[in-house]
């Protein structure tokens, strides 16, 4: 909505460490989320929060 996010994928280097960058960063204020239908990490200039969404196995 305010264009102050970015989506962050590094080919050859998993998501998890991007995101354990930013998560260690002193006062951030930002987000890293992990989502499980794609190999990026979601960082905005939120309030400091993260978050990582599992996929459902299908029934």
């Amino acid at each position: 909505m305010y264009c102050a996010a970015v989506d962050i994928q590094i080919e050859g280097v998993s998501k998890w460490e991007p995101a354990n960058y930013v998560r260690s960063m002193p006062g951030r204020g930002g987000v890293s989320g992990i989502y499980c239908h794609t190999d990026s990490v979601h960082v905005d200039v939120g309030s400091e929060r993260h978050w990582n969404w599992r996929c459902r196995r299908p029934r």
